[in-house]
């Protein structure tokens, strides 16, 4: 049968005809639905890891990154995305989760959020519910499942590290930590200016809702290791937010570094962020997994060879952290 990318690129450029010859190291998405909280189910896409080359050991299941859009009610998608073929191209597998109140699965399942004031609440036990489906049915480590998000599904994904043990790893990438500062920003905000009432609560009758559900209030209750990435201009999600909720997982002794970008907002635009932000992602699971990743500008350093620059950069980043053993946690 014809591969699903070419038919995407049936009418392709030379760079995408490239692409398609190269589809042995490329992931298709399935879609995945499976049950969740209050009897109801959830919806996202899976990539399975692929490369022609190498495969894991027999017996081994490959570890799983659980992707938490942003939004919190817009959804994800399965257009080319550079930045899932990077994980499963590397031996992961990736669950893209359109947690309920996501859009693009009909009326009803959009304003399970809304209706319910549940953000912070149903996408957390979404992502976590789809990492345990992928674990129970023997498709991934359930020793190995990290998290990631960006945003607002930054803070789905320490939400889940709070509310749960599912994860044993995340990285956050400008993750709104404090509610309340950002219902008080939004209140100048005419478009979004009632957005947070309907996900969160009535402002300020529930003020107290926002305090619980922001992962700066209780981000000691962490108990997983934790990598955040910060841009230094971010006027949304502050650097003081990500720098307190790193020095209390720091404090709790768990594993965390604090990446900040002086030349970033709140998302990253440049290419050597953003590929220095994956690269930094990777190398903090392996260190708390265990196993070492490569890097393509690095040469065989245990044999003669010597770190490439971007290897050293991330060993710079990130190499200060303890790992887990050294805490037995």
């Amino acid at each position: 049968p014809t591969h699903m990318l070419e038919q995407i690129y049936s009418t392709a450029t030379p760079k995408a005809t490239k692409l398609i010859a190269k589809k042995q190291y490329l992931s298709a998405p399935e879609l995945l639905t499976f049950p969740t909280g209050e009897g109801e189910t959830a919806h996202g896409f899976l990539y399975k890891p692929t490369h022609p080359i190498y495969s894991p050991c027999r017996g081994e299941k490959p570890p799983l990154l659980v992707k938490s859009h942003g939004g919190p009610t817009t959804s994800t998608g399965t257009v080319w995305r550079m930045d899932i073929q990077y994980w499963t191209s590397r031996g992961f597998a990736v669950l893209d989760v359109d947690y309920r109140g996501s859009s693009g699965y009909g009326r009803d399942y959009r304003l399970k959020l809304t209706d319910k004031a549940g953000w912070g609440v149903l996408d957390v036990d979404d992502v976590c519910k789809g990492a345990q489906h992928l674990a129970k049915k023997g498709i991934v480590d359930p020793n190995r499942v990290c998290i990631d998000g960006q945003s607002a599904g930054g803070t789905t994904c320490l939400a889940a590290l709070i509310q749960s043990n599912v994860f044993k790893a995340a990285c956050s990438r400008y993750c709104i930590g404090d509610l309340t500062t950002l219902r008080t920003m939004n209140s100048s905000h005419k478009f979004e200016h009632r957005y947070l009432d309907r996900l969160v609560g009535q402002w300020p009758e529930q003020q107290n809702v926002y305090v619980e559900r922001s992962p700066v209030s209780r981000v000691a209750q962490m108990k997983s290791a934790v990598l955040f990435l910060q841009g230094a201009t971010d006027p949304i999600a502050t650097p003081a937010q990500a720098q307190a909720m790193h020095d209390a997982v720091k404090a709790n002794g768990y594993p965390t570094s604090l990446i900040t970008f002086n030349d970033e907002g709140h998302g990253f635009k440049k290419h050597a962020n953003i590929e220095h932000g994956h690269n930094a992602e990777l190398y903090f699971y392996g260190r708390v997994f265990g196993f070492n990743p490569v890097f393509s500008d690095t040469t065989d350093p245990d044999n003669g060879g010597e770190y490439g620059a971007e290897e050293k950069r991330v060993r710079a980043s990130v190499e200060a952290m303890p790992i887990q053993n050294e805490h037995g946690k």
